[in-house]
């Protein structure tokens, strides 16, 4: 199984296009700061942006691309930019009434599926995430979204995705092709939700 989260895809999407505005800064010799001040924005936005915490609008990547001499790069960057907004907007679609049945839709997934390779670099997927760490998780994504709030019960469908590596009922045996996790240490360090819930 190779399908994405929609979440996970406008995330990663996002992360890169930070990633290619970075490097326009460093590759203009420029600090943060000096980008900033040719810009005409607060230090602290442009911070926002190379992170991939804030979305940059069209006038802001011109302005980026202006001050770094890569006026030619401005237009590719925003087709790059709204691509990622339609894939957050997608996001947004599928949780218009709520996670719960996204959730369920995975399950269901995961019950067809032969082989399941995962990587999340700043979360622990789904199936190995604690009830505390995917209740904390989904409320700030609801307050995000401004969605229905059916925490409980996306919760549940989540944490039920754990039985296919457990291998208990009501699975008869685990899928073939699900192997033991490595899990990343990182999201730790950077994790939604309180610091003090920790996963498997």
């Amino acid at each position: 199984m190779t399908t994405a989260s929609p979440s996970s895809s406008a995330q990663a999407a996002r992360e890169a296009l930070a990633v290619r505005l970075q490097h326009l800064r460093k590759d203009a010799g420029l600090t943060g700061k000096e980008l900033s001040a040719r810009c005409g924005r607060h230090p602290a936005k442009t911070t926002r942006i190379q992170k991939g915490t804030a979305a940059p609008s069209d006038s802001d990547i011109r302005t980026w691309c202006a001050a770094c001499g890569a006026d030619d790069q401005a237009d590719d960057l925003i087709a790059t930019a709204r691509a990622v907004d339609s894939m957050y907007m997608e996001w947004r679609r599928l949780h218009r009434n709520g996670m719960r049945q996204v959730q369920e839709d995975w399950y269901a997934l995961h019950e067809q599926t032969r082989h399941c390779r995962v990587y999340v670099s700043n979360l622990p997927p789904g199936f190995l995430q604690t009830p505390a760490f995917a209740t904390a998780l989904m409320e700030q994504i609801t307050r995000f979204q401004g969605t229905p709030d059916d925490v409980a019960e996306a919760v549940a469908a989540r944490v039920a995705r754990s039985r296919f590596l457990r291998g208990r009922p009501p699975l008869r045996r685990p899928p073939r092709g699900i192997r033991p996790a490595l899990p990343n240490r990182r999201p730790r360090r950077r994790c939604a939700g309180s610091c003090a819930i920790s996963w498997p």
